[in-house]
Formats: C-alpha cells, structure tokens, sequence
C-alpha cells in the first residue's frame, strides 16, 4: 500500500498521529528489515515513533545509529518519523546529529512534506533553519508538489503563511498543472494565497518606481567626480533605507523589509555601486531579492 495512503487511513482511525506513524513502522519494518545497519534503523524508527527522546539520543550518541538509515521497501528514515509526528524536540535532535533535511523516502516524499501535510509549524522552522529546499517537488518523478501544495491541500493556512514568508514559490505546478492555490482546501488558504501575490505584485511595481526615480536622481548628481560620486553614494544609501521602509508596507515578508534588513540593503547598494561605478542603480537593485534570500552585503 501506498505510504502515504496508508498514513491517511491509520491517522483518521487513530486519535493519536503517535500511534498512526508506529502503525506505519510496524506494517512495513516487521519481517523486512535485514542487517545490522537496517535493525539497528528500525529500532530508531521505534524509538522516534513512540516518542522516547532519551531512547533516540542513547541510539544515536552511544549506539552510533545512521539517522539517514532507511528502513523497509517504503524507505522510511527517522526524520520523516519525527516530522511526521510533529515532535520538535527529536526533529532537533536528529538534525543535530546529521540528518539530511531534504532526504527522501522511497516514495520521494520528504520530513518538510509531511510537516506540511499535517501543518507542524515549529517543525516546519527548525527544517528551514536547518536548510530544507522549501521549493522541493516531491514524488519519484518530482510531480506530487512542493511542501506549500501540501499544506494548501490540508487546509493549514499557518503553515502555508509561514512558507510563503521562508520562501515558499506559489507560482511552482505539479505533475497536474496545478498551484498551491488551486489545491487549496479553504477559503483561509486561498486568500493566504490570493493577497500574497496581489501585495508581492503591488511592491514590485512600487520598486519599479523607485528605482526609475532614483537612477534619475543619480544621473543628474553624479557625473563622475570624486565630490559627486560621494554625495551619489549618501543619496544611494539613504535610499537603501526609504526603500526597504517602503517595503514593510507593501511586501513584510521580504528579506530586505526587515528594519535589520535596511542597513543590510543600504550598506549593500553602496559597496556594490563603490565596486561597479560604471553600473547603474537598477543593476545594482537587482542583486537585492525577496523571499528565500537575503540582502547581499
């Protein structure tokens, strides 16, 4: 049976998502598994399952067991467990011991997707934090859909606010040609959805104009001496300011909107315009961008 079928029909018997995930262990790892290395995996996966922090860092710490283990003809892997079961503590811990954030199962569905399914935000940080590919498309063929479909589909509109602001791409389709938002479960996702395009819209046109205003401003100021390149550069890093301030209004969950963000930004478009003299504004703009990245400096 499908992995994630069966996690569905166990989780909607089950009042525990505990007790559902341990289902999952038992159906697939019991008479499967074979070798030190794959027993010593599902006993982790055990470990995770029922929730036993102390029995998972003595498996890891003491008994050297391979976090990255994949265990049964699913490919199961402890992280997918934690995430699944929405417990943070052990996500952590396993991170820190070296689990790949973005490492699959046999299905090629990953712990960030399962998080997404069942809308553990805190989980959902900490595999971010720790360089999960929010963008990742999922499946064997990379057609199931990113971690934001997923959390769209189940009507988690945290979560979904929360990839959108780590960088979540609302524009990516699956295999079907859809978007998040034509997954969307509720009215609440879909307008998650709807006005974060809308105001990312509204502030790239806001951009547009100042940057076309300031670039015009700077040619009239600078026209090549030292005196002038200095007064171009305070114009052009109390730019940086007004233009990330602007943002906070239009796009709050850009990288550069933050108020540590402006002197990033600011601080950037005058070593970036001091290494480029010959460039103008708009070039120099362009290496600043929203969403997964941040302000180069």
């Amino acid at each position: 049976m499908n992995a994630m079928r069966y996690l569905r029909q166990v989780a909607a018997e089950s009042s525990s998502c505990t007790l559902a995930l341990l289902a999952i262990v038992t159906a697939m790892c019991i008479g499967a598994c074979s070798g030190s290395k794959e027993e010593q995996g599902e006993e982790l996966l055990r470990a995770v399952a029922s929730g036993q922090s102390d029995r998972v860092q003595v498996l890891l710490e003491e008994s050297g067991v391979d976090p990255n283990t994949l265990v049964g003809p699913e490919g199961m892997h402890a992280l997918f467990m934690a995430s699944g079961s929405g417990n943070a503590r052990i996500v952590r811990m396993l991170l820190e011991k070296g689990a790949e954030p973005d490492l699959k199962t046999g299905q090629g569905f990953s712990a960030l997707g399962i998080s997404s399914t069942y809308g553990h935000t805190e989980v959902i940080e900490i595999l971010l934090d720790h360089g999960a590919d929010v963008n990742r498309n999922f499946g064997p063929d990379g057609s199931w859909g990113t971690a934001l479909h997923y959390a769209a589909a189940d009507g988690h509109e945290d979560a979904v606010r929360l990839l959108l602001r780590r960088g979540g791409d609302p524009s990516i389709t699956d295999g079907d040609n859809r978007r998040p938002i034509d997954r969307a479960a509720t009215r609440g996702v879909r307008n998650a959805l709807r006005n974060y395009q809308e105001e990312t819209e509204k502030g790239f046109r806001m951009a547009e104009e100042f940057i076309n205003s300031t670039c015009a401003d700077l040619t009239r100021r600078y026209n090549g001496s030292e005196k002038d390149k200095a007064e171009a550069l305070m114009v052009l890093g109390a730019a940086g300011y007004q233009f990330a301030a602007a943002l906070r209004e239009y796009m709050p969950d850009c990288a550069g909107a933050s108020y540590k963000g402006e002197a990033a930004f600011s601080d950037g478009m005058i070593a970036y315009c001091a290494e480029h003299p010959n460039e103008d504004m708009r070039t120099a703009l362009s290496t600043f961008e929203c969403g997964s990245r941040t302000p180069s400096r």
